[in-house]
């Protein structure tokens, strides 16, 4: 099996709420938020144009790891269940109120490779309420 890269991240968007409410409610600190109505900024602080249209938060949940074995994803997704699955109602509330909330599997390889996510991780990703999006890179990225 050809080895790849992946990170996971929680990525919620919503159409107002104050992206601190967020890191308390998911107990967890972001690595980029900014909130609706709040002026566009680039990755280096300057100002950009216009504001945000909606709040924006988000949380690397696994760091840049390197693998062979599809079984790894299933491992850190079965980890990710558990510590948000207690999160379930504030998740509801968020694409109740006309926001989302996924979970963003990005992956890497120079060469063609294989990634399985068996029915019981998605299922019990559904039944918490996180969408599963996976954003394939043909080359590396800056993680």
């Amino acid at each position: 099996m050809e080895t790849f890269e992946f990170q996971i991240s929680l990525k919620i968007w919503h159409p107002s709420i104050d992206p601190g409410d967020i890191s308390v409610a998911v107990g967890i600190a972001p690595k980029i938020m900014h909130k609706a109505g709040m002026p566009k900024k680039l990755p280096n602080g300057s100002p950009w144009k216009g504001s945000y249209a909606k709040s924006y938060w988000c949380a690397d949940l696994v760091e840049f790891c390197e693998t062979s074995s599809p079984s790894t994803i299933e491992e850190k997704l079965n980890r990710i269940i558990g510590c948000l699955a207690p999160k379930k109602d504030f998740f509801s509330k968020i694409t109740h109120e006309g926001g989302q909330v996924q979970l963003w599997i990005s992956t890497h390889s120079t060469k063609n490779y294989c990634v399985q996510l068996p029915c019981n991780p998605m299922k019990n990703l559904s039944n918490i309420g996180l969408e599963v999006l996976i954003d394939v890179y043909p080359c590396p990225q800056n993680w």
